[in-house]
């Protein structure tokens, strides 16, 4: 609709005379604005979208009944246009909204008319009360406006079905997979409760664990060395438990959250060499989202397999879609084709070709961004197949530990320094000014494929916070079998070296960030060494070694308790425990099988190959 002096229901075309607009006719029409939240349109769904040239033709069908009425001329078919001068409008995003402006201080009876008009007659355009979700979303923008949003055909961010007709679909349901009905994705939930109690307990506990070290350091010269390490690595786990109970949910008001909801979302997923069926969860699990992603762009780096079947069924299904392929060239690559595609977005979302977000993830994900100085935010990755195997389980809850305790910390600093490459966000801006420094990054001269993931998170950290939401979950395919699970760690650990490097250079001195990472890396090498003085003070320091896996054990059976605050509906009661009960052998496989292997990745950090997906490790089939 552009002010060309087209008249609706004219047939020439002809310019007529703009009406004048009081100053509270201009005030009611601004009310009328906030109330039914117009967004920023494009000009082929204006018409469309913004409702008044509709109310325009409701006036005039109604008008022409009464021929003799003031604002219709004697032909017929050339009722006057409510001026477009007159509707200009700037957000404060920069957007244009359609709004009358004050032109003079003269009201005709016509404009009366039309506004009685605009009153909403029927259920389909009631508004409803903007209700406030109690509970575990407390102050969040309800389903129930954002469904009336849809059927009045605003946009507010959300996808529009392809011709333009708006979506409405139920919190959590969509179109069938391409390759199964359905998929059974969880909800999972994320809960504080007596975090007093909690804290209290593990202080004392931490206190008293500490003075009975240092009392023996005292006692027995001999053994001080091992005593002043593992107090020292022992402080810093307790320490950054406690902290961690500051990380909660970011939560938004309404206002902020229909801000959100005109944010242009795209999700990007580089893709090589996954399971079909497994990507075909990862679609059908973004068609459920509560709230639904404006584009999709899926990216297959070269992959051997054959995706005919999903990519047409979404092709037509679901949210909008582009599935481009490219020659292989790593994730860095493909992710960096969909960032320099999408100039219109505002927010990307990294997710990986093997990731089923919850229905909520997207929703509960965007909120932190509320925080006008938030640049990132990291989702909590969960275990799709925790009960394929005694590693699945083992990994799946040292993982879940990490994420909940020394990220829970980092986020509440706004500092976390790793964005889980399953599911992440970020602002497009900031992707796409750095895109070609993530592309061609070296290290001492070599190429740098791996760690992704924390680069963008470097990236975001240094142009703002990077903060993670404890409410936002993703469920991720963990490797089962042995040689999977140490060629992907001995991966992340040659980035770890590199990403480490990197944060010692760049972060401030004063930052959370270059701290936990100096003294992540002493404790580090003190519990490496602690097993090394043991055996060189073999026998007399038998004593010691037996107490301390004693009270490795009994720490981390109080810590993993903090596992208890994340709920997933496919789980009972029994799992829940027994999850818990896995983390002390957990713990133990961390510190006597994975940490040599890190010495591994750090010697053989030039080899940047991928060395998983060069063929399907895991399936669908291992959830059940």
């Amino acid at each position: 609709m552009t002010n060309t002096g087209y008249v609706p229901g004219s047939a020439t075309g002809q310019v007529s005379p703009e009406p004048p607009v009081s100053a509270a006719t201009a005030a009611a029409w601004r009310r009328r604005l906030r109330q039914t939240k117009v967004a920023a349109i494009s000009p082929d769904d204006e018409k469309r979208a913004n409702g008044f040239q509709v109310i325009a033709d409701m006036a005039y069908n109604h008008a022409v009944q009464d021929k003799t009425h003031p604002l219709i001329p004697r032909t017929l078919g050339d009722p006057p246009e409510i001026p477009r001068a007159a509707l200009e409008l700037h957000g404060s995003d920069g957007t244009t909204a359609c709004v009358p402006r004050m032109d003079t201080a003269d009201q005709t009876d016509g404009l009366r008319v039309l506004f009685s008009l605009a009153t909403p007659q029927s259920e389909e355009t009631h508004r409803p009360e903007i209700t406030v979700n109690k509970g575990d979303h407390d102050d969040s923008y309800s389903y129930s406006r954002r469904a009336f949003d849809r059927r009045r055909g605003i946009n507010g961010g959300h996808r529009r079905a392809r011709g333009g007709d708006p979506v409405l679909l139920e919190a959590g349901q969509g179109p069938r997979g391409a390759l199964s009905d359905s998929y059974d994705i969880p909800r999972v939930e994320f809960r504080r409760r007596f975090v007093a109690a909690w804290v209290s307990f593990a202080a004392l506990a931490s206190s008293a664990g500490l003075v009975r070290h240092v009392v023996l350091a005292m006692q027995q010269p001999v053994q001080r060395p091992i005593q002043i390490l593992w107090s020292f690595g022992f402080a810093w786990m307790g320490l950054q438990w406690m902290l961690s109970w500051l990380d909660k949910p970011h939560q938004v008001t309404p206002r902020a959250q229909r801000r959100l909801d005109g944010m242009q979302v795209t999700v990007v997923i580089p893709l090589y060499n996954e399971d079909p069926g497994v990507v075909d969860r990862v679609l059908y699990a973004l068609s459920r989202q509560t709230r639904l992603p404006d584009r999709i762009e899926v990216v297959d780096d070269g992959s051997t397999i054959d995706y005919t079947a999903v990519h047409r069924h979404w092709q037509v299904t679901g949210p909008e879609l582009s599935w481009r392929r490219q020659a292989n060239a790593g994730k860095k690559h493909a992710q960096a084709l969909a960032f320099r595609a999408n100039a219109e977005a505002d927010i990307f979302v990294t997710i990986d070709s093997d990731t089923a977000l919850e229905d909520h993830a997207l929703e509960e994900g965007l909120k932190p961004f509320a925080d006008p100085r938030v640049q990132s935010v990291a989702g909590i990755e969960i275990a799709a197949n925790p009960q394929a195997n005694w590693l699945t389980r083992t990994a799946s809850t040292r993982s879940l530990f990490f994420q909940v305790t020394a990220c829970g910390v980092q986020s509440a600093f706004g500092e976390i320094l790793v964005n889980r490459g399953a599911f992440a966000l970020y602002r497009a801006g900031l992707l796409r000014d750095i895109v070609d420094a993530y592309t061609a990054e070296t290290f001492l001269g070599m190429p740098v494929m791996l760690g992704d993931d924390a680069a963008l998170t470097l990236f975001a950290r240094g142009r703002g916070r990077t903060v993670q939401q404890s409410s936002a979950f993703a469920f991720t395919m963990y490797p089962e079998t042995l040689s999977h699970h140490f060629r992907q760690w001995i991966r992340w650990m040659r980035a770890t070296l590199i990403r480490d490097c990197w944060r010692l250079r760049y972060l401030p001195l004063t930052s959370y960030g270059w701290w936990y990472t100096v003294i992540n890396t002493i404790t580090f090498l003190a519990l490496t060494a602690t097993p090394l003085l043991i055996a060189a003070q073999w026998p007399a320091s038998e004593h010691f070694a037996a107490a301390g896996i004693l009270t490795m054990f009994g720490w981390a059976s109080v810590t993993s308790l903090r596992l208890l605050c994340v709920r997933r509906s496919d789980e009972s009661w029994l799992q829940r425990i027994a999850t818990v009960a896995y983390y002390p052998a957990a713990l133990l496989w961390g510190v006597f099988v994975l940490r040599p292997l890190r010495f591994y990745g750090i010697a053989t950090w030039r080899r940047q190959g991928w060395v998983t997906r060069e063929q399907v490790e895991v399936s669908i089939r291992s959830e059940g």
